[in-house]
Formats: C-alpha cells, structure tokens, sequence
C-alpha cells in the first residue's frame, strides 16, 4: 500500500511541476503539415523549420500568410527596444490588418516635437513590391544583413521630408516581406537611413523565423 501511495504522489508532483513550468515557444508547434502541402515547404504555415534567408513571390491571392500576421510587438523584448533607445512601443493598427502589422517604438520626443521612431513589420506580400523602382526611391539594394538576407533600403518619394522623414529596408521571406523603419520626425536626424543598416541586423534575429510562429 506503501509503495502506491509514493508512486501516486511522484505523479502527483510531475504534473504540478508541468503546469508551473513556463513552456518554451515551440511546445505549441504542431508536429503535422497542411493538407496538400508537402511536409516543412514555406507554404506550410505549421512548419518548425527555421526558414531564415527563404524569399517566396507567391502568385496574387495565394498567399497562405494572409490573416496570419502575429503581434510584432510580442517578439521585441524590452531590452531591445531600450537597445535601440527607444522608451515605448505600440501595436501597429491595433492588430486588426489582414496583410501588414507592426511594432512601432518611440524615442524621447523633444520640445520642438522632433522625435525618432523604428518601426518593425511583416508583411504578407511579395518583397518585389518594395524593391520596384516606379514606386521606391531605392538607396541600396544590396544589404548583406547576415544569416543569408539580403535587404533593400529606399524612401518612398510621397514623404513629407518637413513634418516626417522616413527611411525603410526591407528583405524577403519566406511569408513575403520583413521591413524596418526608421522615422524622424521634424528632422530628429538629419538623415534616417544613416544607421539603419545596423538597427535592422539587431531587429532580425527577434523577428518569426519559423512558419507556425505566424499563426494567429
């Protein structure tokens, strides 16, 4: 009756210990792949294969990431954040875009209202959205960011360089396109491409590398 009782309160235990314990951010991931996709493809969104450095153009209406973009501000720790000298961040667009989100932080506004912004996105869209010359001033289109990514800086030519200049690099994935933005408000820096380079290869490695880390 002894050796019962033991043996029932080692269970006991075992199980109140895996319920305290914090889990690690792949004990969610499931094991099978979609259905008609071929096991640890980019298009399988439940993959755990990490996919750094694999762009993906999918055709027009089939990208299987649309409405799965994540919180981007549920992979920026704080740490990085105070990194990058920035003292808050904010969900972009409430979480509420199908195709775009992201985590907009904000350095130390001045008196003057000037004010520096980084904003980091995933996109659900083509990275040759970004890089086309008609739409974007490109800068750089040549960006070794390490890990095999390849980026692309450039300035869209609609900004209002009085109230706001921004600068974007932007690099493919394998759910469509990654971008870091750089924002200075009423000439915080003289230029916001200047440094970039830099707070993007500190942004990367933090952001979804993996295919079931974009699921809702």
């Amino acid at each position: 009756m002894k050796r019962v009782i033991v043996v029932l309160m080692a269970v006991l235990l075992l199980a109140a210990c895996s319920e305290s314990s914090p889990r690690s951010s792949g004990d969610n991931a499931p094991d099978s792949p979609v259905s008609g996709v071929a096991k640890d493809s980019p298009a399988d969104v439940n993959s755990t294969k990490d996919m750094t450095g694999v762009v993906m153009e999918y055709p027009p209406g089939k990208n299987p990431y649309f409405n799965r973009m994540p919180d981007v501000c549920k992979f920026i720790p704080d740490s990085l954040m105070k990194e990058l000298g920035m003292i808050r961040k904010k969900t972009g667009f409430d979480g509420s875009s199908e195709l775009f989100q992201s985590c907009n932080m904000y350095g130390v506004p001045q008196e003057n209202g000037a004010q520096l912004s980084i904003s980091a996105g995933l996109y659900a869209q083509n990275i040759s959205s970004s890089t086309d010359p008609s739409r974007n001033q490109i800068v750089n289109s040549k960006v070794d960011l390490g890990r095999n990514v390849i980026g692309t800086v450039y300035i869209s030519p609609k900004t209002n360089v009085e109230l706001l200049q921004n600068c974007f690099l932007d690099w493919g994935t394998f759910y469509g396109t990654a971008s870091v933005n750089v924002g200075s408000a009423r000439q915080a820096v003289a230029d916001p491409c200047d440094g970039i380079v830099e707070i993007a290869k500190k942004i990367l490695p933090y952001l979804p590398s993996k295919p079931y880390q974009l699921r809702l």
